[in-house]
Parts: C-alpha cells; structure tokens; sequence
C-alpha cells in the first residue's frame, strides 16, 4: 500500500509519496487532439491522459501540454476548484507517483492525504474527503498501461499546516513562530507558539489574504496589453513573468516587449499588499518573531521583499513540495521525508 500525497494548486499540482516518487505540472488542463506529427516532436513535456470511470470517459492534455492550447482551462481565482478538474489533476498525479493498480479484482487500495486553503478548509474538508473517498477510475498516462485507481483511506488538511510540518527537526523548542505560504492566488498565514516542542496555533492570527502570484502575472499582461494594444494569453502568463523576471524580452509581432521594470514594480507592490494583510492580524507579535517561514511557489517570487519585512526568516525546503510533504508526514505520523 502506497501513501500519495497531493497538493492541487490554483497554479501547479504537487504529490510525493513515502516510497520516493513525486511530480509535478502545472494545474492547466484541455482537450486532446490528434498528434498529427505522430510523436516525432515529442520532447516528454505535458501528459496526455485518459480517464474511464462508470460515468464515461474523457481524454485530456495535462499540465504543459494543455498551456499550449488555445482551450486551456485553468482554475478562476479563489473559487471553489471545479471537481472534475480537480479530480482530473489528482488521478494524473497519482498515476505519476506509481499509485493503483493493474487488476480491479486483486486491487491495491492506496491512501491518499490532501490540502485545503485554510479559509476553505471548515467548510469543504468533510465534502472533500467523502468525494474523494469515492473516487475510482481506470487511468492511462502517455498511452502507458491502464490502473486501477481508488484511496483505502483519505485524510484532507490545511494547507500552510503542511509546510510547517515539512520542517521536521528545524523547529525550534520554544518560541513563535509565523509562517507565510504564498500560492497563486492566496497566501495562507498562521502563527504558532512552540511549546514542549510542539506547534500551538493562535486562532486570531491564522487566516488567508486574495493576494498571490497572480497579482504579478495580471500587472504583466496589463502592461503587455498597453505596449502593443492586444491582450496576453492566460496560457502565457507564467512565461512572461518568468521572462520578465529574467530580463527577457517578449517577441511580439517583431517587436521586443520590454517587461522587466513592471516585473520589479509589481513585485514590490504585491509582496508589500501581502505583508499588509498578515500584520494587520499579527499586530505588534510580529516583531518579537523566532522564525519566520516562507513556503508555497510564491515565496520564491516575493522572499526577497517579505525578508526585509519579518525577522528571522527562513524557507522551507524545496518550497514547492513543503505543503505535500508536511501532508505526508502529517499522516503517516513521521518527521521522515
């Protein structure tokens, strides 16, 4: 029996498992078509995947091969996750991390430990876990062989909790600690008071705040739009923030679209707006802080502003994976990896 872990992000789907194996792609799905090059410029990048259920079946373009369709269907800012979207995304990710099985008869049952946004979390956590727990459905990856797909048990936790977690012997004894997991539309906040050793969250200073990577992305393409009169694609906003970031010119209609100083602006601003939010909760405890964790994708965007703004920060390892990995070891009752 395999422990999954998944993390399905407004922006990427994160899962790891505790035999080793992880994945991940970004949260972006959309319908298959034909390869009329029949794979010859196939270089391993997105999945192509199949998914037949007793309700029907349905093919699908996953993760970077879906961003290159004009019928990209990503997630809509902090709205409640579409369920066959996200089921969609949860099943790939489970077929990537070597879960189920070849035979529904001789069937192997894995458990299965998810997140919720924490201002999600008591409203959707029973609703989550009784949908997942009643999953099942034969999936195949890049035409690979079928499995058998279905979760003996699911767990559902809140995210920024995870990542936390994810920390293991790098917790302090005693002392306070805040923790900041920025993702693409929300950043989760909570602060914890150590004591014996263990974590004891303080309930008026935990809660999520609409402010993430996306903020950035939208400045972008609200200045890409404004330099050459047409709109980004959504399918184009992370490359051109990552463009951007980089000094990297976008190529438009022979022209170089110049986007860096929006990119630093906008960075600013966004981190600034996050740190607004927290300390108006926080208060004066922020300044008396023994660490201060960054997790979540966004941390790597935004770390540079936030660090002059919290003391003693630090970042949890492989920040992408920290909420997938707190997950794992949240379930499995163990601070290994």
């Amino acid at each position: 029996m395999l422990l999954v872990s998944i993390d399905v992000g407004y922006g990427f789907t994160k899962a790891v498992t505790d035999s080793g194996h992880r994945t991940s792609f970004p949260s972006v799905v959309a319908p298959a078509h034909m390869d009329l090059f029949n794979g010859i410029f196939n270089n391993g990048v997105g999945h192509k995947v199949a998914v037949h259920t007793l309700n029907g079946s349905q093919e699908k373009f996953v993760g970077e091969l879906a961003l290159n369709s004009t019928a990209a269907q990503h997630f809509v800012a902090r709205h409640e996750k579409p369920a066959d979207m996200h089921d969609l995304l949860l099943l790939t990710a489970a077929y990537l991390c070597d879960a189920g099985s070849f035979s529904a008869v001789s069937q192997r049952k894995d458990d299965l430990v998810v997140g919720l946004p924490l201002s999600f979390y008591r409203a959707q956590k029973d609703i989550l876990k009784d949908r997942l727990s009643r999953l099942s459905a034969w999936v195949s990856v890049d035409g690979k062989e079928k499995k058998y797909i279905s979760f003996n048990k699911v767990m559902v936790f809140p995210q920024g909790a995870g990542a936390l977690v994810s920390l293991g012997n790098m917790l302090p004894k005693s002392g306070m600690i805040g923790l900041i997991d920025i993702g693409t539309y929300t950043t989760d906040f909570m602060l914890f008071e150590i004591k014996n050793g263990m974590p004891i969250p303080m309930p008026d200073a935990c809660g999520s705040a609409e402010a993430g990577i996306y903020l950035v992305q939208r400045a972008i393409a609200s200045e890409f739009e404004k330099q050459t009169g047409s709109p980004l694609p959504q399918r184009m906003y992370q490359k051109a923030m990552e463009m951007a970031r980089d000094g990297k010119p976008i190529s438009f209609e022979s022209r170089n679209i110049d986007l860096y100083s929006e990119w630093k602006q906008a960075q600013k601003e966004v981190g600034e707006t996050i740190a607004g939010h927290i300390m108006a909760l926080w208060g004066d405890r922020t300044g008396f802080l023994d660490m201060t964790v960054f997790a979540g994708g966004g941390s790597i965007w935004f770390g540079e502003i936030l660090e002059k703004i919290f003391s003693n920060s630090i970042y949890a390892d492989d920040a992408v994976f920290a909420n997938a990995v707190g997950f794992m070891r949240m379930a499995s009752g163990t601070k290994k990896p």
